[in-house]
This record gives structure tokens, C-alpha cells and sequence, in this order.
């Protein structure tokens, strides 16, 4: 029977396994240049857009790392790969005549190191890189420190070492006896790999490399932020695998991972995140290059991860002061700490079964009908105890707290879709745009009509709607996603307008309206300071002491950079105006907003720091206030992107659905509806 240390090692490995896999499909579709994966990975299988930025960001991360070590330090050198598994590293930089005055010594398990020595005797590129053995030389190390399971090769540039970092003594054995100079410019790499030890065993190999390598730099990559929604789906992932992330709780943040390092005898640390490191170090034409490769829709996610990931790099010696890798060619990515906070309130315990499965979804749309019933269509959400792009209408009535499923006559015409919009427009329901897959943008407009009841007078049973494409009149808008569609009553005259949004190529900037009346598009040339191409932003009618206004907030633009701008839209002269804002208002996307006199709302989103919390702008005096949101139910993991949410009567924000497929840890649903009570945060913003 495995000891309790024997499986969490083998699940370690199997961390091993599915990243090469990843890795190696990352590569063959052509986001970095690595022919030697393939050798390692076994069989290719394809991963996700999602997937393959995220091991894109590391991969272009590492070899920073790498690239800066080995040309800004003169003479002889060595890197250690610290749990490298089947990294391919080595024989990607031979194969780039970049290891010239160096040497690369990997260890792992000595079972990984074993397999990885079993692939590698199977590929004549990989033995071509490889200098010949010198088997006499090999066999009097062996005899002399009986080192034979330990030292599985041992050639002159490659050296692949099969010892747990958790025996130091060992380690420093074989180190001995391979010869590794510990007195010449060495970069220890640790690629998500002593996060998986016992905390006192990795604090102690940190300390052991700066204690017996005096001139060194430590370029570990690992995971922090465990306590927000994400994070705490990240860590639970590991831990249902076997492989618990054993020192991000002690080492939540950049700082703390900088202290750990200095306490431990290392002159001078840094730490890098990953969305600071893709947009103010990597070149902009490289990062044009890798988001053409392929279609996406999975910012949120995306960001998510980044932040979520970190390099830290130590420096001792002659590395610390050359500083041999630089990640400061940057701009200060704005941080996100408001020092007031108000109450994210958990529905679960008033939730019905039907609720709870109804709204457990994503990319949705919600609108009000005349009864104050929510009418909720697509998204992508939980269906038959699977997941899928959603057909069909839920009404969520709020007083009743359930939730009944409509029918719908034609509801072909509706199919399945997400990021689309749906507006009140007279006594119908319009819904514009959205897509089905990221290949398949929409720019239909539809039309739900009410029937009558199938059972009268019972606001429990079914609804019956009626779903028509309309026939419309001019050159329609682009089809698109992540638009924002708000409707204006001008006199007897209902008006749509639509702005923004992104199909697979372009981030759109143009504004459209829809003339109900004649059921006519019509474009809006740009008329003033307008936010320009932007999507998953927001949209919202106030009416202001000088006239009515759409009110767009946020978003990301053409680059994918999150926006915190504030932009009106003049509905009589079509005339737009960037407000200058005063206080705090943070960057975000995939946020919702409400407007409750002239306080304007922002709930939620994705920035590239720490998600944001709530916001309120006055749009009178200009000034605005950020409030964190303290989760009351800290059980239940909350994520406020990719949801919708409704301004009650009393001035609170009901919160509907959201989530997300997070990277490689599966995909979360919010489990229940949430609240916000408002009263606090409107008093403390007038």
C-alpha cells in the first residue's frame, strides 16, 4: 500500500504529464516555437484557445528568463531546473546554438527522470543534442558515491538528476558528485514545481541555493491570490487532483513571495504577474501575432489566470548585481484596493432546486416585462447535468423567487446564444446580435411577443411566447458579440441603440439605431469624443438636467486593454462627451451597470488586478467612489463577470448568474443569486 507521501509525489508527476500535453499543443499551433514537446508529450491532443494563451504567457515568461540570463552573463554558466519533468528546454536552446559556456542540469522524481531518459533513447533528434557518454566516467561516479539512483545521465552540457528536492542531502551529494560548480553564475528554475512540496521543505531548498551558490538567481513561477472566486476554484482543483498547492496560502501576493525569498539569504527579489508581464514587457507586435492564431472569447478567464500567476527572481552575487533578468520595462499596472467595502449577500439559503439550475449560467441576457418578471435567454449554462450554449426563456420572478420556463412558438429562430442583448422596445422583447461559437457571430434581430397564459390567473405556471425574426429595412450593424443595446421612448417613437462589440477579427467602435416605428437601421457617424472600438462594456439611458443620455462605461478596447471611462451619448444630437471623473473608478469589462437617479452603478467586472467590486459615479458632480464587496458566505466561491443583474425597487442590485470556464481548472457557475444592498454605498457616494 503508497504511503500518504508516495501519492501525493505520484499525483505531482501526473501534474507533469497534462502540462507537456498542453504544452506541446500550444506549440503546434504555432503560439511558440518548441520542436521538441512533441517527443515528450506522447500523443498531441488539442487543447482550448484558453489554454494555449495561458501556457503561451509562461512559455514567453520562462524564456525571458532565460534569454536575459544567458546573454547578460559573461563566461561560464549553468541553469538548474528544479522539478523539471519533461521540460524541453535543453534541447530547444542546443538546437539554437544558445549553449555555448553552458550547462543544464535538470532533477525530478527519480521515476520521471527515468521516463523522461526512456523517451529520449527513442528519438534520434534528441540524442543527436546530446554529447556522446562517457560510460567509464559514468560508472567510477556511480562505484565511488553509490549514487546509482540518482545520477540517471551525466554528460558534459546535460546532466538529469533523479533525487527528491525535499533530501537536501542528497541533492548536494550528487551535486558533488557530477562536479556542478557552485561558484559560477547559476539560474535555478521553478516552473510550477516546489509550490506542489512541504512548505518547510521548499522554504529550506530556497534557502539551500543561496547559501551554497553565491552567485545565482531563483526564477520560480508559480501561483498566488488563493482567497478571491478564482483563486479558490484554482486551489480546489489541486487539491481534487491529488497535488495541493502547499505554499500559496502562506505566500498569498507579489510581496509576500518577495519577502519569502529575502528572508532566506537572497540579496534582492522582484515579482513579476502575468498581466503585467504581457502588456509592459512582451512587444506589441508579438502579442498581435499570437491573438491571430487563433479566435477567442475567453478574456475574463484569460486576465484571470494572468494575475493569478507570477515570476519571482531572486538575485545573490555578481547576478544580483548585474540583475541579470529585468521585468521593469513598464508602466504601473493601476491597482485595486478601495478602503470602503459593502456586503456581497448570498441568496442560497432562500433558493429553490429549479432556481438555482435555471440561473447557473453565463453570458446571458436579462430584461424586465410589465409584470416585473426577469426574462432570461441563452448564455452558457447547466443543462441535462451537462454544459451547454442555452435555448429557450426562464422567467425569474423576483418577489416569487422561482423561476418557470416559457413556452416558445418558433423557438428555432431564438436557437442557442451568448453576448447577444435583449431590451424591452414597446410591449416586446427585442434581442440583437450575440454568437454561437466565436466562428458564428449573429446580427438577427428577434422579437418575443406574449401570449396569453396557459393556465389563467396562475403567475406559477407557463408562459407562452411567440419568437419572429424582423424584417428590417437598411444596411444592418456588423454581426457582433459583447455589444450593449439600450432602448430611448422619443415621443410616441421607441428607438434601439447598439454600440460596440467584436466579431472573430476586430473590436468595433460604430453606433447604430433602430427606428421602431419603420423598423429601420440606421448608423450614427461619429460626433464628438467617442469611446471608440470597445466591447463587454456597458450601456445605460439617464436622463440629466440638460437632456437624455446613454451612458457608456468601461469595457476593453482594440488592444484588450480594460477602460474606466465614462462617455455620454446626447439621444437628441447624437453628440458624444467623455465626462472627466473625479476619485476612484477603477478599469473593468464584463461588468453590469445601473442608474438610480444621477448616481450611475458599476457592479463588478474583470480588470487586471484583483476583480473589482462596486462602483458609483455621480454623473452630476462627476465623482466617483470604489467600494470592495466582503462576501458574507465565504463558502460559496462568487464571481462577478459574465452576469447580469437588476436594480430593485428599493435601490439593491439583484445579481443573476455569472462565471466562468477557469483556464485548466474547469468551468464555475455561480451557485446561487447574490445581492447588494445599496443603501450604505449610495449614502457614503452622495
Amino acid at each position: 500500500m503508497k504511503s500518504c507521501k508516495s501519492r501525493n509525489d505520484t499525483a505531482v508527476q501526473g501534474t507533469n504529464d497534462s502540462s507537456i500535453v498542453s504544452k506541446c499543443s500550444m506549440a503546434h499551433h504555432g503560439y511558440f516555437n518548441d520542436d521538441y514537446l512533441k517527443h515528450f508529450a506522447g500523443k498531441c491532443g488539442r487543447r482550448a484557445p484558453l489554454i494555449h494563451r495561458g501556457y503561451y504567457i509562461r512559455a514567453m515568461a520562462i524564456d525571458h528568463s532565460l534569454e536575459q540570463f544567458i546573454t547578460l552573463t559573461p563566461g561560464k554558466k549553468q541553469i538548474i531546473s528544479l522539478g523539471a519533468g519533461f521540460d524541453s528546454t535543453y534541447f530547444r536552446l542546443q538546437s539554437l546554438d544558445k549553449m555555448d559556456n553552458l550547462d543544464f542540469i535538470e532533477v525530478d522524481f527519480p521515476s520521471v527522470m527515468n521516463r523522461k531518459l526512456a523517451l529520449i533513447n527513442q528519438s534520434n533528434s534528441l540524442k543527436d543534442l546530446i554529447s556522446p557518454v562517457d560510460m567509464e566516467t559514468v560508472k567510477l561516479t556511480l562505484e565511488a558515491h553509490d549514487l546509482s539512483g540518482a545520477i540517471i545521465l551525466n554528460t558534459e552540457q546535460y546532466k538529469m538528476l533523479g533525487v527528491d528536492l525535499s533530501n537536501l542531502r542528497l541533492l548536494q551529494d550528487v551535486f558533488m558528485a557530477c562536479n556542478i560548480d557552485t561558484s559560477i553564475p547559476t539560474l535555478f528554475l521553478s516552473e510550477c514545481a516546489i509550490t506542489y512540496m512541504p512548505l518547510n521543505n521548499s522554504d529550506k531548498l530556497i534557502q539551500f541555493a543561496a547559501e551554497h551558490f553565491q552567485n545565482s538567481v531563483f526564477v520560480c513561477y508559480e501561483q498566488i491570490s488563493p482567497d478571491d472566486a478564482f483563486g479558490k476554484v484554482m486551489t480546489q482543483h489541486f487539491i481534487n487532483v491529488g497535488s495541493p498547492l502547499k505554499a500559496i496560502h502562506q505566500y498569498p501576493q507579489k510581496e509576500s513571495q518577495v519577502k519569502r525569498f529575502t528572508d532566506r539569504g537572497w540579496d534582492k527579489c522582484t515579482a513579476t504577474d502575468m498581466n503585467e508581464f504581457y502588456y509592459n514587457i512582451l512587444d506589441m507586435d508579438e502579442t498581435e501575432r499570437m491573438k491571430n492564431l487563433e479566435i477567442f472569447d475567453e478574456f475574463e478567464e484569460f486576465h484571470l489566470k494572468c494575475y493569478h500567476y507570477v515570476v519571482v527572481c531572486a538575485y545573490k552575487g555578481t547576478c544580483c548585481q548585474r540583475e541579470v533578468i529585468k521585468f521593469d520595462r513598464t508602466s504601473e499596472i493601476l491597482k485595486s484596493n478601495p478602503q470602503d467595502s459593502v456586503s456581497l449577500i448570498m441568496l442560497s439559503d432562500l433558493e429553490k432546486s429549479n432556481t438555482i439550475s435555471d440561473m447557473q449560467r453565463f453570458g446571458h441576457s436579462c430584461t424586465e416585462d410589465d409584470e416585473l418578471n426577469v426574462i432570461v435567454t441563452g448564455g452558457f449554462g447547466v443543462h441535462n447535468n451537462g454544459h451547454t450554449r442555452l435555448t429557450g426563456v426562464t422567467l425569474y420572478n423576483v418577489k416569487r423567487n422561482e423561476t418557470v420556463q416559457a413556452e416558445i412558438i418558433n423557438s428555432d429562430i431564438l436557437g442557442a446564444r451568448m453576448f447577444h442583448t435583449a431590451a424591452k422596445l414597446d410591449d416586446k422583447i427585442v434581442i440583437f446580435g450575440g454568437r454561437k461559437s466565436p466562428a458564428k457571430p449573429l446580427n438577427d434581430l428577434i422579437e418575443l411577443s406574449k401570449l396569453e397564459r396557459v393556465v389563467k390567473n396562475d403567475p406559477s405556471s407557463s408562459l407562452v411566447l411567440s419568437c419572429s425574426a424582423i424584417d428590417v429595412t437598411g444596411d444592418a450593424p456588423n454581426p457582433r458579440w459583447r455589444h450593449t443595446a439600450v432602448t430611448w421612448q422619443q415621443g410616441d417613437h421607441t428607438k434601439l441603440v447598439v454600440y460596440g462589440g467584436c466579431d472573430k477579427n476586430q473590436t468595433m467602435g460604430d453606433c447604430w439605431v433602430y427606428h421602431s416605428n419603420s423598423q429601420h437601421w440606421e448608423i450614427l457617424a461619429p460626433c464628438g469624443d467617442s469611446p471608440g472600438p470597445r466591447h463587454s462594456h456597458t450601456a445605460s439611458m439617464w436622463t440629466g438636467n440638460h437632456g437624455n443620455y446613454m451612458v457608456v462605461a468601461g469595457g476593453l478596447d482594440q488592444n484588450l486593454q480594460p477602460q474606466n471611462s465614462v462617455h455620454t451619448l446626447n439621444m437628441e444630437t447624437y453628440q458624444w462627451c467623455e465626462l472627466p471623473i473625479r476619485g476612484e473608478l477603477f478599469h473593468r469589462y464584463s461588468h453590469t451597470a445601473h442608474i438610480l437617479e444621477d448616481m450611475l452603478i458599476l457592479v463588478g467586472g474583470v480588470n487586471l488586478n484583483s476583480p473589482p467590486g462596486v462602483a458609483v459615479v455621480n454623473l452630476s458632480t462627476r465623482l466617483s467612489q470604489e467600494f470592495s464587496l466582503t462576501n458574507q458566505s465565504p463558502k460559496i466561491h462568487f464571481m462577478l463577470h459574465n452576469h447580469q443583474s437588476l436594480l430593485l425597487s428599493n435601490g439593491d442590485v439583484l445579481i443573476m448568474g455569472g462565471g466562468g470556464n477557469c483556464f485548466s481548472f474547469g468551468t464555475y457557475f455561480n451557485p446561487c443569486l447574490a445581492k447588494i444592498e445599496m443603501e450604505y454605498v449610495i449614502s457614503k457616494s452622495c
